[in-house]
């Protein structure tokens, strides 16, 4: 079996631990049906426009 080093093993129990209170966060919102799948979508839309916005920056 692979040894996986702690760097990479805290960060994916980083994201996992981000990603379970994500999905708490969202399945207690009491908010409408539809306006709760745009709210859900926000985060990847951000760290997209913050990546688009580095490349650019960087490219120069």
């Amino acid at each position: 079996m692979l040894t996986i080093k702690k760097k990479k093993l805290l960060g994916a129990m980083l994201l996992a631990i981000m990603g379970m209170g994500y999905f708490t966060t969202m399945s207690s919102l009491d908010i409408n049906f539809f306006l709760k799948g745009y709210v859900a979508i926000m985060p990847m839309q951000a760290l997209a426009l913050i990546y688009v916005g580095y490349l650019r920056w960087f490219s120069r």
